[in-house]
C-alpha cells in the first residue's frame, strides 16, 4: 500500500503503526528500518471546528535532515 507523508513524499514499503488514542486525520507508518513517518489519512474528514481538508506540504519544505543520516544495513 502506498502512503503519502505530510511533506508529500510517497512510501511504499511501510506499515501502519498502532497508536493509543484515535487519529482520524493522520496515521503513523513505519518502514522496514523502523523509521516512522506521519501521513495524512487518505480519507481525512474535516473535524467539527475546521471546514477544510488537510493537504500535504511541499517536499521542498521538509527539514534538511528529514530522512536523517540513517546507516541502513543492506547486507
Amino acid at each position: 500500500m502506498e502512503f503519502t507523508d505530510v511533506f508529500g513524499f510517497k512510501h511504499n514499503d511501510c506499515v501502519p503503526v498502532s497508536t493509543t488514542g484515535k487519529y482520524d486525520r493522520v496515521i503513523i507508518i513505519e518502514d522496514p528500518y523502523k523509521v516512522r513517518y506521519v501521513c495524512l489519512n487518505p480519507n481525512a474528514c474535516p473535524d467539527i471546528r475546521h471546514s477544510q481538508h488537510w493537504s500535504p506540504a511541499k517536499p521542498q519544505d521538509a527539514p534538511e535532515d528529514y530522512f536523517g543520516n540513517l546507516k541502513r544495513n543492506t547486507d
